[in-house]
């Protein structure tokens, strides 16, 4: 789910509110997207 996450972000979408949508925990999302930052 963090790529749709990520991908809804990319589009302009507001994480906190993609990750209610989904029902994620929103930290552990920015957490995934950081490390994603970090790796490219």
């Amino acid at each position: 789910m963090y790529p749709l996450v990520a991908e809804l972000a990319a589009d302009g979408v507001p994480v906190t509110v993609s990750c209610r949508v989904v029902k994620l925990a929103r930290q552990p999302c920015y957490r995934w997207l950081a490390d994603l930052d970090h790796r490219q």
